[in-house]
């Protein structure tokens, strides 16, 4: 995808900013895969634990930054990721709530 396999070294576009984002779109295809995408949804089990293991991941990572100083970045980044997740999720139920207030007063 970036790489020339003929060269030796990586090329410009692999910056921090690019691997933050590679590394967390993975930690998210790992734990919640279709959970945490297309079928991510308020009452759905597989979301609902897909949350909750990101947040126990974000916990280990918080703690090892603070024995060793390393790990910070992703734990920020992944945990804005996590917050963006559940407002959608609270903005979803918002949405099907007052669609189903509507429905009952027509």
């Amino acid at each position: 995808m970036f790489r020339d396999t003929d060269k030796k070294t990586w090329p410009t576009e692999i910056n921090e900013n690019t691997t933050t984002i590679i590394i967390l779109n993975a930690i998210e295809e790992y734990i919640g895969g279709e959970a945490l995408d297309t079928e991510m949804e308020p009452n759905n089990p597989k979301t609902i634990q897909a949350l909750k293991d990101m947040e126990a991941l974000i916990n280990v990572l918080w703690r090892r930054y603070g024995r060793n100083g390393k790990w910070g970045e992703l734990a920020a980044a992944l945990e804005q990721r996590l917050l963006a997740k559940k407002e959608y999720l609270a903005n979803f139920n918002r949405f099907n709530n007052s669609e189903r207030k509507e429905s009952k007063i027509s």
